[in-house]
């Protein structure tokens, strides 16, 4: 069985980002930070989580397999080698 995942992404504040778009645009709410930049993928200082089934950073699939988080899922990837 396939199973989509919901990716859970890193936000970062600095100074020259805008106090409410981000938020807004995730339904979250507004921090008061200045929020410019949503990272998503398998950046060192802010990977994503994926969550299956309420169990955050591993799928059920990857969890069976004793993958943890999307680096090692998008590592698996044939086509990102």
């Amino acid at each position: 069985m396939k199973t989509i995942g919901i990716l859970k992404n890193t936000v970062q504040d600095y100074a020259w980002g805008a106090l409410t778009a981000i938020p807004e645009l995730l339904g979250e709410p507004v921090t008061g930070n200045p929020q410019a930049e949503l990272w998503m993928g398998a950046h060192p200082k802010a990977p994503s989580d994926v969550v299956v089934g309420g169990s955050r950073g591993m799928t059920g699939a990857a969890h069976m397999a004793g993958i943890d988080g999307v680096i090692e899922i998008i590592q698996m990837d044939d086509l990102a080698s």
